[in-house]
């Protein structure tokens, strides 16, 4: 990727930030109407339903997470992917998730955000190809980028949203691309629409939300130092292959923080990383260091709680670690994604 192909980003983040802000907006829309209405729950979902059936009639591809339709997006060539189409999907991906959620369906619009990105991004792309511009730049990069300007327009978190596409695509050259994309997505997105998809509902609630700045909550909201429970016992960067699994067979966790020498969280062991290992002699000669991944996002006793939402809505893991600071990461505590979901839920129906 060269410095002279970021400007295509730039416009890739201002259709982003656009589409993050439409996309909150018909959150918004649709969650008031179906508030307004005095009816059961069962006939709201009834009419989510039938509106979900119609759409998919027409557009099959707006069913389920979206992983398969987003994959395509992502690894078909340029040559073979139809504008309009891509179009339909995304305006009918926005609508009926719109609907479901304001229904009050339980699903999240995390990968329908990154279904919506992927579009964005595929059109961009599309459209500059199509006049000539930007052709030595792979479609997929723009509907990475997309993705990544997608998530971070709707929870005015770039971070996350540099991190969690990184994560997807693991090229180390779409960084930049991928700054400038989310960067300019987040300022687009809340000059049109101030809160975050997390924050939004509870402005709508009456919730007191700091003037001035968007996406921090009254001081009287829940920390993360408020839900940490004591850290998951950490496993040293030399822990052989014995030890790990011996660790795991004495514990209900699926992962397990690693720290060096110096105490410092350097990454986490997964269960799923030792099955490579499973059917190989015991002694072979790898430590903790050769099989950990990289850490989640560092997590701090200080953060509110939509600081961390994203986080862990984001990832499968049932605990994440928390470090004192992003400096020194020193192990303090672990905080457990069902205390978050239900702290969430309670912030939202109080």
């Amino acid at each position: 990727m060269h410095l002279s192909q970021l400007p295509w980003f730039i416009l890739v983040g201002v259709g982003a930030g656009i589409i993050g802000a439409i996309f909150l907006k018909a959150l918004e829309v649709s969650e008031s109407i179906f508030g307004r209405l005095n009816w059961p729950i069962w006939a709201k979902l009834l009419i989510a339903g039938v509106a979900m059936g119609v759409i998919a009639i027409y557009v099959p591809g707006i069913c389920g997470n979206g992983y398969k339709v987003t994959n395509k997006l992502l690894t078909t060539p340029s040559t073979d992917i139809l504008l309009t189409s891509v179009f339909i999907l995304l305006v009918s991906k926005m609508i009926a998730t719109a609907v479901a959620v304001g229904a009050g369906t339980v699903g999240g619009v995390f990968t329908p955000t990154l279904f919506i990105g992927a579009a964005l991004g595929t059109i961009l792309g599309l459209v500059l190809k199509h006049f000539g511009h930007a052709e030595p730049i792979p479609l997929s990069a723009f509907g990475l980028v997309g993705m990544g300007g997608a998530l971070a327009a709707t929870t005015h978190a770039p971070l996350f949203a540099m991190i969690m596409i990184f994560e997807i695509s693991l090229n180390y050259s779409l960084m930049p691309a991928l700054m400038v994309g989310c960067v300019i997505a987040v300022w687009v997105s809340r000059k049109l629409h101030p809160f975050s998809v997390y924050l939004a509902p509870l402005k709508r609630r009456g919730i007191p939300i700091e003037s001035g700045q968007p996406d921090q909550v009254s001081p009287h909201r829940q920390t993360v130092g408020d839900l940490m429970r004591a850290p998951v016992p950490p496993i040293p960067e030399t822990a052989s292959l014995t030890e790990i699994a011996q660790r795991f067979l004495s514990t209900s966790h699926s992962y397990l923080p690693v720290i060096n020498t110096n105490h410092q969280l350097i990454g986490i062991v997964a269960l799923d990383d030792l099955r490579a290992f499973l059917n190989q002699e015991t002694n072979l000669p790898v430590i903790a260091y050769d099989v950990m991944r990289p850490p989640p996002p560092l997590i701090t006793p200080s953060q509110n709680l939509a600081d961390v939402l994203p986080i862990v809505l984001a990832s499968d893991m049932r605990h994440f670690p928390v470090v004192n600071n992003a400096l020194e990461r020193k192990l303090v505590g672990s905080l457990a994604r069902a205390d978050v979901v239900a702290a969430a839920t309670e912030l939202l129906s109080g």
